[in-house]
């Protein structure tokens, strides 16, 4: 407008006047849904409604993320001068321990920028760091489906039977983990011998057997699993959560000599006097001499225990040794002694002297009576 007041037309350029400063208008990741563990990195995404500038003098930009008992405060890694900024996660584990069912900022003031930092646009408005409710559309928690799982599965371990076990049986082992595995686990054996089960069957997502057969020795064997992982990387504890030992047993028991130690005829069916075996889970066993498999019957008998001081004699006429089995199948060998069953009634044949015949009041007669065996 000049002085006496003529106005010019308007300029064809503009002038705009920004007094709002950036706001956030979503919460993201670059990672897809899925779990990570400890060590692994998630790069979130801050997204603002125009380009914000950082400016980080000696303070500092951090986005809190609630992740279980220890929040993690993650600080700003790149992208001022653009709509996004991106703050890179690393998961921990250990003592520290993140864990998130689904990964998402603590709450609407997690987007902290401590002085003299500031987070601006280029006309120098400062941006409004407020977010959104926690789970809420625009979290993070709804964009995306991230779990922190920093944790390694566990196991629990039994048997097919309580043991001890020796090198004639089959053992089935299971192990029942906490969580389902993508890695089929293994399982090591290390005591008096060492091995390796790699027979399994899995019979549900956290349910696997292993079989083998015990080896010769005795001995303590450790359950070791190695291996297996879960949805989120992390390997399985190796050693289990229960059942971590048991007990290996080949061993033969060697006191049937002392159990019976003397030679013995009996009729069938008779009480043998025998010494205790020391142990009320042991059989003890009259047979005929070679038995291997042992089954009460005519030709076999057994003590009411371990502990007994008397067993039956067999009912069968014969010669019988005695054996002691302990309580995992491992078989002494035949006693020395014998027992011998006698079924059969002596005779005798009878003599008279003088030949007679005899008259009362005649002279005295002796009768003598010759057995075809000793008498008791």
């Amino acid at each position: 407008i000049d002085a006496v007041g003529n106005r010019s037309t308007a300029s064809t350029a503009s002038l705009t006047v920004d007094n709002t400063g950036p706001s956030v208008t979503n919460v993201t990741a670059v990672q897809n849904n899925g779990s990570f563990k400890a060590g692994d990195q998630i790069n979130i995404l801050v997204n603002f409604d125009e380009t914000v500038i950082y400016t980080p003098s000696s303070g500092s930009l951090t986005l809190t993320l609630e992740t279980g008992a220890n929040d993690a405060v993650v600080a700003y890694s790149s992208g001022s001068g653009s709509q996004s900024l991106v703050f890179t996660y690393t998961v921990v584990g250990g003592a520290t321990n993140h864990t998130s069912a689904d990964l998402d900022y603590k709450n609407t003031g997690s987007l902290v920028v401590t002085n003299p930092a500031t987070l601006q646009d280029a006309q120098g408005n400062n941006a409004t760091l407020t977010l959104v409710d926690p789970g809420a559309t625009s979290s993070l928690g709804s964009a995306k489906n991230l779990v922190i799982d920093t944790t390694s599965p566990t196991a629990a371990v039994t048997y097919s039977s309580a043991g001890p076990y020796n090198s004639t049986e089959t053992v089935t082992i299971t192990a029942t983990f906490n969580e389902a595995l993508v890695t089929t686990p293994k399982i090591a054996l290390s005591g008096a011998a060492t091995l390796t089960a790699t027979a399994m069957t899995k019979s549900s997502a956290t349910v696997y057997t292993y079989t083998y057969t015990v080896p010769a020795g005795d001995g303590t064997q450790t359950v070791a699993l190695s291996v297996g992982t879960d949805v989120a990387g992390n390997v399985i504890t190796s050693a289990p959560s229960s059942g971590a030992t048991f007990e290996m047993d080949n061993t033969a028991p060697t006191n049937q000599n002392t159990v019976f130690a003397s030679a013995s005829t009996k009729k069938g069916g008779a009480t043998v006097t025998i010494v205790s075996s020391g142990t009320a889970s042991n059989e003890v066993w009259f047979a005929p001499a070679g038995t291997e498999t042992f089954s009460a019957g005519a030709t076999m008998t057994t003590a009411a225990s371990g502990t007994a001081t008397s067993i039956a004699a067999p009912a069968t006429a014969g010669t019988y040794k005695l054996y002691v089995i302990d309580a995992v199948g491992n078989r002494s060998t035949a006693s020395t002694a014998s027992l011998t069953v006698d079924n059969t009634a002596p005779t005798a044949a009878i003599t008279y002297s003088p030949a007679g015949p005899y008259r009362n009041g005649g002279a005295n007669v002796t009768i003598t009576a010759t057995f075809n065996e000793a008498m008791a």
